[in-house]
């Protein structure tokens, strides 16, 4: 049956391909549009390289499609269905590819052969399992069936064990009695499960006190290292990682390696030597890349003098390099870095906007989801310096009216800085009109716009575009992209310290006859909605903004967000010693001076940054008499999951942009 959905699925792309290819006239991009593409991710190299498995998510759930290096056919889909099949893994030895799947609770039965619980008795299975595929003929089958939900899993290098993610123990939690929330009530630790191929059999490593986040073998899969943080709350998940390494027949920790981490990814390297991970910057998120030599007990930070920020990371087949992705300014490349000395030696230039990169076992393919300026995510496969795009999901863009974008840079004027950010212009832009122009500022702080394909709910800026707007994606400081001093240079002055910034672009567009500055607008979503609100209540040039998911209370955000304390007390210090300066830097305490019509959005089980910070800001302008509005969604969380509400957001901010701006 999921087969079955997955050839009915690339049916119906190939004949939509087929059917584009004839001459139609280009429409104008809808909120619809946006949100109905389908996403793909996870680029997974075969070991010799030769074949790239990957996701596909839509709103009817996710799939897995392999696609050959070649580029010779097209891709085709291996597992779909219900179960809505992800992230998978090949094996060693590349003849099956494992995944992640909600398998049936009827596949678990009293005499089933493949797999009994870890105390020798089958069990119903409880949420997502560990699925095999094999790619030759198609067959299917369950690997676990455990009380449990699998979260994240990797094969050892012989092929023998798969090491997997779970919460909890082996049983199934009983039912509340009650209803009430308690809050911060302890929840189950995530633990290091071991399952043994050949005997079918699932046993925990990790013991219930200590939080496993991510995880890698050793090569000689005798040991593994690992992320871990205190507890499972989301606060010390975010922001309080560190590294272990641990016997991987006995789960005792070997060894611990202080200080904390900005990203959750850790990596054994191919030769045995040295341990790759992101290690915290002071006073922000930004991270930069550090090798852990296991000999002698010293970290060696990654040099790279373009002044740039590393984004993931992946070893060479040897160890000898470590494969970084960088981000300068709005583009990505692929840095070669010497693992004994810890400098670049060479970089690969990249098309356009690329998250994360898989390296086959072979070290001779790079295979990678990205996004160019004309079309949203696909895979693609870099060798020998060459990238070639190998699939095309979603053929219908080929008919959407889009502009164009470049890359710009000004210098700050409050001391020289470099600041980047990306323009998109609007079709047939004419260089001797002025246009409505929206400031799209991005979320973090450390985050930054790129060369990407700018077509999301909460990336506007391909609606925008198409709808005759130019619009302005800045990089201020704290931003990534211009490495790790560039990231701090917002540290306890949030909101003044990329003010200046922001505004120095926007004269820079104004001097150059691209806006005018009687029709600019300003908008974002979570930190870039709070820097619409800093910036709506520090100037008038602004005729509208919306702003999503934004804090306005600084003091309030750091008593309810679900990152409380560490977040805003790395940027700003501990609360009771610093309460003036988180209420100098919050925008509701300015909405006096507001003279910007402000729509407000947020979801209602927004915990990152609850909804009563949006409201904050919409209740003050309301007393103050402003223009404004509010809009709440159900059941949304600080990043929307409904198709409805993601639209219905779209079609909001465009209704306010146009309803300030005029067409």
């Amino acid at each position: 049956m999921a087969r079955c959905r997955g050839a009915i699925l690339f049916a119906w792309l190939s004949a939509a391909s087929a059917v584009l290819h004839a001459q139609r006239p280009l429409h104008v991009v809808q909120p619809a549009d946006i949100v109905a593409l389908a996403q793909v991710s996870k680029a997974q190299p075969s070991p010799d390289g030769s074949q790239i498995a990957y996701e596909v998510d839509t709103d009817a759930g996710s799939a897995i499609w392999l696609v050959g290096s070649d580029g010779a056919h097209a891709a085709r889909a291996l597992v779909s269905g219900e179960g809505s099949p992800n992230s998978p893994a090949w094996s060693p030895d590349g003849a099956s590819l494992a995944f992640l799947s909600r398998a049936p609770v009827a596949a678990a039965t009293a005499t089933d052969s493949h797999q009994a619980g870890s105390n020798g008795s089958a069990a119903a299975t409880s949420g997502q399992q560990i699925w095999l595929a094999s790619p030759a003929n198609g067959k299917l089958e369950p690997l676990t069936h455990l009380p449990l939900r699998i979260s994240g899993f990797r094969w050892s290098h012989d092929g023998r064990r798969i090491a997997f993610l779970t919460k909890g123990g082996d049983v199934q939690p009983a039912a509340p009695e009650h209803d009430e929330h308690v809050l911060d009530r302890p929840q189950p630790n995530t633990r290091l499960w071991i399952y043994d191929v050949g005997t079918r059999q699932a046993h925990p490593l990790t013991q219930p006190d200590i939080h496993i986040v991510a995880f890698d073998w050793s090569p000689d899969d005798a040991h593994l290292v690992a992320s871990t943080s205190p507890t499972s709350r989301t606060n010390d998940v975010e922001n309080v990682l560190s590294v272990v390494t641990m016997d991987a027949s006995s789960g005792v920790i070997e060894r611990r390696i202080p200080g904390g981490l900005s990203r959750r990814k850790v990596l054994w390297s191919p030769d045995g030597h040295r341990l790759a991970y992101f290690r915290l910057a002071p006073t922000t998120d930004v991270g930069f890349l550090v090798m852990y030599d296991l000999r002698t007990s010293t970290e060696q930070v990654v040099a790279d003098t373009r002044k740039a920020t590393f984004e993931d990371m992946d070893w060479s087949n040897d160890g000898d390099a470590l494969f970084g992705l960088a981000l300068q300014g709005t583009r990505y490349s692929i840095a070669r870095i010497n693992a004994a000395s810890g400098q670049t030696v060479s970089s690969q230039p990249l098309q356009g906007a690329v998250e994360k990169i898989a390296i086959s076992h072979d070290g001779r393919t790079f295979a990678y989801v990205q996004e160019t300026s004309s079309h949203p995510g696909e895979i693609y496969v870099a060798r020998h310096g060459r990238e070639r795009q190998l699939t095309v999901t979603n053929p219908q863009v080929q008919t959407w009216l889009l502009g164009t974008q470049r890359e710009i840079r000004w210098t700050a004027r409050s001391d020289g800085r470099t600041v980047s950010a990306v323009l998109l212009l609007p079709p047939d832009y004419d260089p001797h009109k002025r246009y409505r122009t929206i400031v799209h500022l991005h979320g973090g702080p450390s985050a930054g716009w790129d060369q990407g394909f700018h077509g999301s709910w909460y990336d506007w800026g391909v609606i925008l575009a198409s709808h005759g707007y130019v619009v302005l994606l800045p990089n201020p400081r704290g931003s990534d992209g211009a490495g790790t001093a560039f990231g701090m240079a917002n540290d306890r002055d949030w909101g003044h310290a990329e003010f200046q910034d922001i505004m120095d672009g926007v004269d820079q567009v104004v001097a150059e006859g691209i806006t005018d500055p009687e029709r600019m607008g300003v908008g974002g979503w979570s930190y870039g909605g709070y820097l619409t609100a800093w910036v709506a209540t520090h100037t008038n040039r602004f005729k509208a903004a919306v702003a999503g998911a934004a804090m306005t209370d600084l003091f309030g955000m750091a008593t309810t967000t679900d990152i409380a304390p560490d977040f805003l007390d790395r940027y700003f210090g501990p609360l009771a010693a610093n309460a003036a300066n988180y209420d100098a830097h919050s925008p509701a305490r300015y909405l006096r001076d507001c003279q910007t019509p402000v729509l407000v959005m947020g979801g209602e089980d927004d915990a990152r940054v609850p909804f009563s910070q949006g409201m904050a800001m919409y209740r003050g302008l309301r007393f103050l008499g402003k223009d404004t509005q509010m809009v709440l969604y159900p059941r949304e969380p600080h990043f929307f999951g409904e198709p409805a509400h993601q639209r219905d957001s779209l079609e909001r901010m465009l209704a306010w942009y146009d309803a300030h701006l005029g067409p």
